[in-house]
């Protein structure tokens, strides 16, 4: 933003404010970081030592990992003496953090519990159609397996149905859950690519196993039970 071509380059190099003749050294250049939320992008900062100006309003105190209760004790006695007439008020990192993200966290809980509640119907459904279509079809299990069918053929025959519904189902939801969250993500100048591995690979597979292991499940105990 100050036109240097890198940051070894503007190291030493005197700075002005507007409407301003005292001139500041720049002594050094911090590492880029999110000074405010993900929402916007961040801006240029300038760090001045306090000592050469009065226009701050806050402090920035890092903590030693301990007692926090007795550390803001100790600065609230220090800043008594200090400043008696002015309020001590202070306030947590981690709290404006979670300030800033309020929503998000809102919607990651509600996202969680509403991936558990369907998950668990999805489980109940796949479960009692599953068991319903096979045990409608007891009889053509025996006489398949009279035949000579092998388990394999049974669990073939029986789930290539609601693999091509599962198919289906899959290539209706990745793509349209795939926009949508590309076009949430649009909100943040700050953003993490959607992670087509864990978020869309992964769990199509566990429920293909999951889908799997179910009629597997039925077909045995039904083979069990029949001539």
């Amino acid at each position: 933003s100050l036109g240097f071509k890198s940051p070894e380059e503007a190291i030493g190099k005197q700075l002005s404010f507007k409407h301003d003749t005292e001139k500041f050294s720049i002594a050094g250049v911090s590492a880029n970081f999110i000074a405010n939320s993900m929402h916007q992008d961040t801006p240029p900062i300038l760090w001045i030592n306090v000592a050469n100006t009065a226009q701050y309003r806050f402090f920035t105190i890092r903590l030693q990992p301990g007692s926090l209760s007795a550390a803001v004790e100790a600065l609230r006695a220090e800043w008594k003496k200090l400043q008696p007439e002015a309020p001590f008020v202070y306030q947590f990192m981690d709290e404006r953090i979670r300030q800033s993200y309020n929503t998000e966290l809102q919607i990651q809980r509600a996202a969680q519990l509403a991936t558990l509640v369907s998950l668990f119907i999805v489980f109940l459904g796949i479960l009692c159609l599953i068991s319903l279509s096979i045990n409608l079809r007891n009889k053509e299990v025996g006489i398949r397996k009279v035949l000579g069918a092998s388990f394999y053929n049974l669990l073939w025959l029986f789930s290539k149905e609601y693999y091509l519904l599962f198919m289906l189902a899959a290539a209706i939801a990745i793509p349209a859950t795939y926009l949508l969250m590309n076009e949430w993500l649009q909100q943040y100048v700050l953003r993490t690519p959607v992670a087509v591995l864990s978020s869309y690979v992964l769990p199509a597979f566990i429920l293909f196993l999951l889908l799997a292991t179910l009629v597997a499940a039925i077909i045995t105990r039904i083979t069990k039970t029949t001539i």
